[in-house]
Parts: C-alpha cells; sequence; structure tokens
C-alpha cells in the first residue's frame, strides 16, 4: 500500500483497512441511492447490511450500522433534515396566524401586514425550495438563515 501511494504521489495517510473502509460506505451509498434517497425502511436497510456483510465477510450486520449514518452524512441528509424542519415550521406558522386571523376583528392596515408577512414567508420558502431542487442548500444553516429570522419575526401581533 506504501508503494501505491508513493506512485499516486498521494500524501495522505492510506491503508487497505481505510480502502475496505471506504468500498464498504461506497455500497451502502449506492444502495441508499437506489432506493431514490427516500427514507430507508428498515427491511431495506437490513436487506443491504446483510448483501455487504456476507461480501465482506463479517459475522453480523451490527458492524455495519454505522456505515448508514456515514453514508447520510456524506449525502447530506442531517443538512436537509435541517431544512426541512426550518420550512415546516414556516408553513406552520403561516398556518397558525391565518388561523387567529380568521377569528379576530381585524383592520385593514392589520390585513395588509399579515399578508406582507405570508407573502414574505412564502417567497423565502420559494428560495429555498429551488435551492434544494437545484442541489444546492448542502449547507443548509445558509438557506433557512432568511427563513428563521421570519420566524422570529411571527412574534409580531399583525391583529392589534
Amino acid at each position: 500500500m506504501h508503494r501505491l501511494r508513493r506512485l499516486a504521489d498521494v500524501e495522505e495517510k492510506a491503508s487497505i483497512h481505510m480502502l475496505r473502509h471506504r468500498w464498504i460506505t461506497l455500497q451502502v451509498v449506492e444502495g441508499i441511492r437506489a432506493y431514490g434517497n427516500q427514507k430507508l425502511p428498515l427491511d431495506v436497510a437490513t436487506s443491504l447490511l446483510s448483501r455487504i456483510s456476507s461480501m465482506t465477510g463479517h459475522s453480523s450486520i451490527d458492524s455495519l450500522w454505522s456505515y448508514v449514518l456515514m453514508t447520510f452524512d456524506e449525502l447530506g441528509v442531517w443538512d436537509r433534515a435541517q431544512e426541512n424542519h426550518t420550512i415546516r415550521s414556516v408553513i406552520a406558522a403561516i398556518d397558525r396566524e391565518i388561523a387567529i386571523f380568521r377569528e379576530s376583528e381585524a383592520d385593514l392596515s392589520a390585513s395588509k401586514r399579515l399578508l406582507a408577512w405570508i407573502q414574505d414567508a412564502l417567497g423565502q420558502l420559494l428560495c429555498v425550495a429551488a435551492s434544494i431542487s437545484s442541489g444546492g442548500a448542502a449547507t443548509g444553516s445558509d438557506s433557512v438563515a432568511p427563513l428563521q429570522v421570519l420566524l422570529e419575526a411571527r412574534g409580531k401581533n399583525f391583529i392589534s
């Protein structure tokens, strides 16, 4: 392995174990991608890990579950989870504000303030959705920051 590293001009640490580790991770990544990057049911994940354990000589799949978590990191699942949570929070806030508004006897200026806030919220949601669908927003926090500011602003009393 040392000779191969020199031939490839790789200066980082490398070993056969690291190569095996990376191969297993890539097998899990491809298995999850083949499933369409959707929520992976337990039986599908178990089947995938069983197949990999038979190829790698693992006696049990228990030691392979950490590869699923590493794959989620590699695919950016955790970043999207934060974005999805923030998007759902904004949608829930819009829904609550509309419900409160329906119950009130708001004047025209309160109506305009609420509609402006809803328009801003929907505009931000569209931007985040466009960023996610174009493959961007891998950092997570950058794309949802405007939404978090918008959520904080919802504390305003639109019906005054």
